[in-house]
C-alpha cells in the first residue's frame, strides 16, 4: 500500500527563487528525482509571473538572442489602445499574443 507524505508539500513557490528580478513565482509542482554518479537530482517545473507594476500590464518572455535564451518582461500601459486582455491567461499586443505566466524545467 502507498501512503501520502503528511508533510506534503515538501517544495512551495516561497521556496524557488525567480528567475529574473520581477517575476514571481506562482507555482512549484511535478517533482522528479533521479541519482545520477553520487548526486541526487531533482527537477522541478516552475511556473512564474510578473510582479504588478502601477499604470502597466506585464508579461514574462523569453528573448532570443545569438543561440541564447534569457527571461525578459514586456511591459504594456494600460490605457494603450492596441493592448487588450484576453482573460486572466494573458494580453493582447498590436495582434501579438503573450501569456500571463510561463513554466519550465528546473535543474
Amino acid at each position: 500500500m502507498l501512503y501520502k507524505y503528511k508533510g506534503n508539500p515538501i517544495i512551495k513557490p516561497e521556496d524557488v527563487k525567480p528567475s529574473l528580478e520581477g517575476y514571481k513565482v506562482l507555482g512549484a509542482f511535478n517533482p522528479g528525482a533521479t541519482r545520477f554518479k553520487d548526486e541526487i537530482l531533482l527537477l522541478l517545473r516552475v511556473a512564474e509571473g510578473c510582479e504588478s507594476k502601477a499604470g502597466f500590464i506585464r508579461a514574462p518572455v523569453y528573448r532570443f538572442d545569438k543561440e541564447q535564451s534569457y527571461p525578459d518582461i514586456m511591459e504594456f500601459e494600460k490605457d494603450d489602445l492596441d493592448v487588450s486582455l484576453k482573460d486572466t491567461r494573458g494580453v493582447v499586443y498590436k495582434g501579438q499574443d503573450y501569456l500571463s505566466t510561463i513554466s519550465h524545467i528546473r535543474l
